[in-house]
């Protein structure tokens, strides 16, 4: 998948070997966008006159296009698994802010991965990233004092990746 930006839009382009066409959509807005192309060229075309043509289409009927995310949004969890990530974020010396976006990233990066069946992705750089995951871990599951089976949906998540990373 091939991302492309224009004006805050950003659009996702996939091919469909099928009708041997390239199709996109914009990706960070609710509103549907759409558009295609034949050629690289013609496709980051169509992407730039639909997202004008989404602007002049909300202008026209005396509406605020919806801005694109902003990367910012509230999430609404648990006092225990809030103040477990504290105590994961202060442990790291990190904002809850980085720890959130790594779990995030970590989730995200580990679906594509397996959607695309490479495990090669989410082995560590290094044996010492590997061991700075495993005491994240470590110090999350201690400060709890719950057991694993337990253990909340990042808990779980931030588990499955060093699983991961551990095995291959």
């Amino acid at each position: 998948m091939t991302t492309l930006e224009y004006r805050g839009y950003i659009g996702s382009v996939t091919f469909d070997a099928e009708a041997e066409i390239l199709h996109g959509t914009v990706v960070n807005t609710r509103d549907v966008i759409t558009f295609q192309g034949e050629s690289v060229s013609e496709i980051k075309q169509a992407f730039k006159e639909s997202v004008e043509d989404y602007l002049a289409f909300c202008a026209e009927l005396g509406e605020e296009p919806e801005k694109p995310m902003s990367g910012k949004f509230n999430v609404r969890i648990s006092p225990l698994l809030h103040a477990q990530a504290v105590a994961m974020a202060q442990s790291q010396e990190i904002s809850l802010n980085t720890l959130v976006e790594r779990a995030i990233n970590d989730v995200v990066n580990r679906s594509a991965s397996v959607d695309a069946q490479s495990a090669q992705d989410h082995q560590p750089n290094t044996d010492e990233e590997c061991d700075s995951d495993r005491e994240i871990y470590d110090v999350a599951i201690h400060w709890s004092g719950t057991r694993l089976a337990k253990a909340s949906s990042v808990m779980t998540s931030m588990q499955q990746s060093l699983e991961v990373r551990v095995t291959n």
